[in-house]
């Protein structure tokens, strides 16, 4: 009996130390509305922005969560967008700019390091977050889909499109 306990308190707490990260601050949701798989380079004026890397990958007509690092808040970030769809034989490329300081009004977001978070080395970054949120977490949808297209070779290469709510 104590060994059976013993591994049901072992996986328990395995189990609460990999669970999923809980977002608190300022969360971007990547919503791919085509059937492009998405690569996403994000950049921002302080810096890139990813703990991974700057790069993240966005199924087709999925969607991914991230969260910017506690810390450092750029003001503006630029997406550099790839991708291809063999299915349409076509290819996206291009570029959106978004503004996080207009993206995130109300909610308190200042471009910069807030008081007292000290002056270490931080870079702003993209974390990737499952959920559930916090209350208070503030939203931001970037809808990447298929813009204008031109033909070359019997293959569409596309302008990324970019909406943010």
């Amino acid at each position: 009996m104590r060994t059976l306990l013993r591994s049901s308190i072992f996986a328990a707490g395995v189990v609460f130390l990999t669970g999923p990260v809980m977002a608190a601050g300022n969360v971007i949701a990547f919503k791919n509305d085509s059937c492009v798989a998405i690569h996403l380079e994000a950049e921002g004026n302080d810096a890139c922005f990813g703990y991974g890397g700057c790069q993240i990958q966005v199924a087709p007509y999925q969607t991914k969560h991230v969260e910017l690092r506690p810390g450092v808040r750029p003001k503006w970030a630029q997406i550099n967008v790839t991708g291809s769809c063999e299915e349409k034989q076509l290819t996206l490329v291009g570029q959106c700019a978004v503004d996080l300081e207009q993206v995130f009004r109300g909610s308190g977001y200042m471009p910069g390091r807030a008081l007292g978070e000290g002056t270490g080395d931080l870079t702003p970054a993209f974390e990737e977050v499952v959920g559930p949120f916090d209350p208070g977490v503030s939203f931001a949808t970037v809808r990447l889909s298929v813009g204008l297209c031109e033909e070359m070779d019997g293959h569409d290469r596309c302008d990324v499109r970019c909406d943010v709510d």
